[in-house]
């Protein structure tokens, strides 16, 4: 969901080739899950996903449950995805409501309703709902989705390509441009933080795994809110028992997630001595392509790359 098919396909490939059965994603591990979904963002559903096969295994015989309240109570599965579920797998006449089928429906019923609102939802399903074939409630489904998809656009609608513009209350009064209603743009909420990358002589960075709350389950490195210059972040860490034997400025970057962004100042910075953190490890550079680090990090993970060990290789 929220991710054009052309980006999620390689994804998907990688997915299906590591995790062929639910049984095979339940028996898996949640971290190899994470890795091999990072950088689509919303993680939590991943964590869902996994924790989904896994009650499917225990209690459905390692099967998807046909029935609609039977989905509704896995992890992660409101009514729109088990509706499409049952629709489109088990030929059951449910419409699963996502964005292309509100336009559609708001069009063709001329709806004011925000669609933001539960009534709207519960409106389309009682105007599509008599239109849905008895043997093929998926097909219908799918085609409602891609007639909202590639006809029945959010700017620019191909009325003139549209099979459906002789009954389209919108287009005979010309307020395609004005439906669906849509909510007010959420208001982004903006960070600061620093990032360190921190290492020792022998190559092995400092990382910690996210325990709560965004990116939960993703390795992080040392970050700090706020933006910190050399001399404070060098005696910040010198008081935690990181002495600096090298600090270099990364510089500015920045990473826009649903509703906040990360403005983030870097520091590449390798430790002469140090004392355990509490909450996180040093792991060896080697297995850092094996974690699943989130995608807001990816500059500094780059920079490691060409660039570690510091000693020898020079910002």
């Amino acid at each position: 969901q929220q991710t054009r098919i052309t980006a999620l396909l390689p994804y998907y490939q990688r997915f299906m080739e590591a995790f062929p059965t639910l049984e095979a994603l339940a028996q898996a591990d949640v971290d190899e899950v994470l890795r091999l979904w990072a950088g689509l963002g919303y993680y939590r559903r991943a964590h869902h996903l996994h924790q989904a096969a896994r009650l499917m295994v225990k209690n459905y015989e390692g099967k998807v449950p046909e029935n609609y309240a039977q989905l509704c109570r896995l992890p992660g599965i409101g009514d729109y995805t088990a509706s499409a579920i049952c629709s489109i797998a088990f030929g059951q006449p449910l419409i699963p409501i996502d964005g292309n089928i509100s336009r559609v429906f708001a069009r063709l019923a001329n709806c004011e309703i925000p669609v933001t609102r539960a009534s709207f939802k519960q409106h389309a399903k009682e105007f599509l709902s008599p239109f849905i074939p008895p043997q093929a409630s998926g097909d219908f489904a799918q085609a409602l989705m891609e007639l909202g998809s590639l006809v029945c656009l959010p700017k620019h609608p191909r009325c003139d390509a549209c099979p459906l513009t002789s009954c389209c209350q919108a287009r005979a009064t010309d307020r395609q441009q004005d439906l669906p209603v849509l909510a007010r743009p959420k208001e982004f909420r903006e960070e600061q933080w620093t990032v360190a990358l921190i290492f020792d002589q022998a190559g092995n960075i400092l990382l910690r795994k996210r325990e709560k709350d965004l990116l939960k389950g993703l390795w992080e490195y040392y970050a700090l809110e706020g933006w910190l210059k050399p001399p404070e972040l060098t005696g910040h860490l010198e008081s935690h028992g990181l002495y600096p034997k090298r600090l270099v400025s990364l510089g500015r970057t920045s990473h826009a997630f649903s509703h906040l962004i990360w403005h983030m100042q870097g520091y590449a910075c390798e430790v002469k001595e140090c004392y355990p953190v509490p909450g996180y490890s040093f792991v060896p550079y080697e297995k850092l392509q094996q974690l699943a680090l989130p995608t807001a990090l990816r500059f500094y993970t780059d920079w490691l790359s060409q660039n570690l060990p510091l000693s020898n290789k020079g910002p």
